[in-house]
């Protein structure tokens, strides 16, 4: 396992933490709920020694014990303070299949609940099951771990710290030096540069796509659910060279079939697609590693993807598009998409609207991502939701595969039209 040391208990919130805060107010589109993760695992953990490991990671990433009162700081409660996390047990070896899966999903409905409350920042909860494995129900909320912390960093320490008892390594940085590197980075020229790079095109960037979707679902509490699918490991093998020989990436090809399939949907001559993407800074001559710190090190980019091409475009050309969207955004990342966001709302003055609603989130890392999830345990169930977000397309690969995911609000769209869309994706990218 690894510790770090947090001298500052008190610092603000990064620009994408402060998204995340604002979001969870019901008087915004798709508002009313905080950002959240919940994955259930199978595996042969003992609870005992599990809650043990649990309590450790506690005390040692400072993060999981941050609070929120307001959007001008966060606070890292002393550990005395926090206390013994207690994780609470079920067995249901007794069960039949049928009972099993009713108590597991009022566990599941109770933990989400709680998140979406915002009662609890974390939530872990144990069950045997009737096969005498273990299922391992968490979540948590994304204000203090982004995706590559709770795939790459809270399971492998739980696992680290349920396998052994060996003295934990201490990381240089932690989480609070992070948002002062990003404080200090807004004082650069290179970030003034960045700044009027996008102020001075505010009026040129484009919307989001402008699907059909339940116009009345703007003012309910998103209900999310998901939509899953695999690309086998041939045709997955056979994308990532088709991709190879035309100079673009994996995620480039994939993010081509997703922004395809929404400018069929929307018919607009141009769109933006928000991109949240890791920025862990990391330079080993400067001692700078994150990558064993949990946090929230997410930035977003703003992808303007030109969709006005002739009719009879193929594949490949349109991905000229996207690379060209993606080099833009990336050559001015300093300033980022949640400040282009804010900026945005003032000139149009609409404080309440969900402005970039449709999301790729890529993690074509190989199959490290995978490997980290196998090995904790068999995944069972998952579902994210973020405020303001209509649509998010999630690709990763999975055991020499390509697992696609969409999370959607079910009070937006039909789910007859969603699947749809989704095959109609799937389809893209298997052809």
């Amino acid at each position: 396992m690894h510790i770090v040391t947090e001298s500052n208990h008190k610092f603000p919130l990064t620009n994408i933490q402060k998204a995340y805060f604002i979001g969870k107010d019901s008087g915004f589109e798709a508002g009313g709920i905080p950002t959240y993760i919940y994955h259930e695992f199978e595996n042969d953990f003992e609870h005992d020694r599990f809650e043990k490991a649990v309590n450790q990671m506690i005390a040692y990433q400072p993060m999981l014990r941050a609070k929120y009162t307001s959007i001008q700081e966060q606070e890292i409660i002393p550990l005395e303070e926090f206390g013994y996390y207690h994780v609470k047990h079920d067995d249901f070896s007794g069960f039949s299949d049928e009972e099993q899966e009713q108590k597991i999903s009022v566990i599941r409905e109770e933990i989400i609940s709680s998140l979406k409350k915002q009662e609890t920042m974390f939530a872990f909860r144990t069950a045997t099951l009737n096969t005498g494995k273990t299922c391992i129900l968490c979540g948590c909320n994304l204000l203090i771990a982004d995706a590559f912390s709770l795939v790459f960093i809270w399971l492998k320490e739980l696992k680290s710290g349920y396998e052994n008892d060996a003295a934990p390594e201490t990381v240089p940085l932690s989480f609070s030096e992070y948002v002062s590197m990003k404080e200090a980075e807004k004082t650069t020229e290179a970030y003034e540069a960045d700044k009027a790079f996008w102020k001075g095109r505010l009026s040129e960037i484009s919307p989001a796509p402008d699907i059909p979707i339940k116009k009345e679902g703007l003012v309910k509490i998103p209900v999310g659910k998901r939509l899953k699918t695999y690309i086998n490991q041939e045709t997955w093998q056979n994308i990532r060279s088709i991709s190879a020989r035309k100079h673009v990436t994996p995620t480039v090809t994939v993010m081509t079939a997703y922004a395809m399939t929404l400018g069929l949907w929307s018919n607009q001559e141009s769109f933006c697609i928000n991109m949240p993407v890791m920025d862990r800074p990391h330079d080993s001559r400067k001692n700078i590693d994150f990558s064993n710190v949990i946090g929230d090190f997410t930035s977003v980019r703003l992808i303007d993807i030109q969709n006005a091409l002739p009719q009879n475009v193929n594949f490949w050309e349109y991905s000229n598009s996207v690379k060209a969207g993606l080099k833009i955004a990336s050559k001015h990342k300093r300033y980022d998409g949640t400040e282009i966001m804010k900026d945005i709302v003032r000139m149009q003055n609409t404080p309440d609207k969900a402005i970039m609603p449709y999301v790729f989130t890529s993690m074509i890392l190989g199959n490290s991502a995978y490997d980290a999830l196998s090995e904790f345990g068999t995944v069972r169930y998952s579902i994210s939701q973020t405020p303001q977000v209509f649509l998010d397309c999630q690709v990763m690969e999975e055991n020499q595969r390509l697992m696609l995911v969409w999370d959607y609000d079910s009070e937006l769209f039909e789910d007859s039209e969603i699947q749809f869309m989704f095959e109609k994706f799937t389809e893209l990218l298997r052809s």
